[in-house]
């Protein structure tokens, strides 16, 4: 997993020899459109619905939070559903989405299991 402090910069590695369940939060966030000519096709590629991204990242993420630990995705408007269910699937509870200032579902939640 790595993390990049800044619009452009490249991700550092933030696991070393923390190992699995030390976190209590992690917020994804997904490239801005001002931000896409600088990254990678890779991250910028969401296959044909979009959602590529989303398949992988609750499972990778799980066994790095802490029991309790919050997952925060943010999301397009249009993803909500989708984006929550493969949450759940991947052994999140209390999974919900949250609309932005404007109204629009912006962000999915979820929280792994207290222990």
């Amino acid at each position: 997993l790595q993390v990049a402090h800044g619009p452009g910069q490249r991700g550092a590695d933030v696991m070393g020899d923390a190992g699995n369940g030390v976190f209590q939060l992690l917020l994804l966030l997904p490239g801005l459109q001002a931000e896409v000519q600088r990254e990678p096709a890779l991250a910028l590629d969401g296959g044909e619905d979009g959602l590529d991204f989303y398949r992988r990242l609750p499972a990778l993420c799980y066994p790095l939070l802490a029991p309790g630990g919050l997952l925060a995705l943010e999301i397009g408007e249009d993803q909500g559903a989708a984006v929550s269910a493969l949450v759940s699937q991947a052994g999140f509870c209390q999974v919900m989405v949250k609309n932005d200032l404007s109204g629009l579902a912006r962000v999915v939640l979820g929280r792994t299991a207290s222990g």
